[in-house]
């Protein structure tokens, strides 16, 4: 089997022509390797599941679903939930800098 390296700190993505093994080198190798040299980091793996779907309000705790998760700790949590990324940038004073950053990530 042919060695490689997989980058450090950088999105990884796989791409080959249909049936060409990409979620077996994904799912049955690199995952399984992954969680076994490192069981207390977090791997986050995006697929094709027809069942998980993504709009645009969508959100990383709501794709994750970990929004069950935090709901323990604020009454509020919903509220944080449903709001898109352009409402909150809309609440943001437009000399903050996350509103900047937050503003060229969308554009």
């Amino acid at each position: 089997m042919a060695e490689f390296q997989i980058p450090k700190n950088r999105l990884v993505t796989v791409t080959g022509e249909s049936g060409c093994g990409k979620s077996t080198l994904v799912n049955e190798c690199l995952a399984t390797d992954f969680l076994k040299r490192y069981p207390k980091d977090k791997l986050v793996m995006v697929g094709q599941d027809r069942n998980q779907s993504i709009t645009s309000r969508s959100t990383v705790a709501t794709f994750l679903d970990i929004k069950k998760k935090l709901t323990k700790y604020s009454e509020d949590i919903d509220d944080i939930f449903e709001r898109s990324i352009e409402d909150i940038i809309d609440e943001l004073p437009n000399e903050d800098i996350a509103y900047k950053r937050l503003s060229l990530l969308i554009k």
